[in-house]
């Protein structure tokens, strides 16, 4: 019985890491503002030009510069990566974690468990490269 006490606070206290580490993200984020997607770990002023169901209950969403004839600046965000997905101009939000499933030129494609719920009409987003979320999980077990 004591031991299964100890895995269920270990599963307690891996969902606050996650839960803590996904408010840093996106605090730092919306910290370095247009510097990060200089230093290629996120992209900025994006919009949803598509969403899909995919495999799993999963989403895949297609987002891509307002502007459609700008391509996507130089970025560290390859297929498989974790990111966050943030609404920008939206303080005290955690944002949408995600894995690149795909890019091209001029738009990213990620795979959500949920769709993106937005706050303002016609927003926009950031893109974030994140930590691996998916070792966390596995850890749960």
């Amino acid at each position: 019985m004591a031991k299964a006490g100890h895995f269920d606070l270990l599963v307690d206290l891996l969902k606050l890491e996650g839960a803590e580490e996904e408010k840093r993200l996106a605090e730092q984020s919306r910290r370095l503002g247009a510097s990060a997607e200089k230093q290629g770990t996120a992209l900025t002023s994006l919009v949803i030009r598509d969403e899909n169901p995919a495999l799993g209950g999963r989403v895949i969403v297609t987002l891509a510069k307002r502007n459609q004839s700008l391509r996507l600046p130089w970025n560290r965000l390859s297929v498989g990566s974790p990111v966050l997905l943030t609404e920008e101009g939206v303080s005290d939000q955690r944002g949408w974690r995600g894995v690149v499933c795909g890019r091209s030129s001029q738009t990213i494609e990620i795979a959500f468990a949920q769709s993106p719920e937005t706050e303002s009409e016609r927003p926009t987003y950031r893109v974030v490269l994140s930590s691996d979320e998916f070792g966390r999980q596995r850890q749960r077990g």
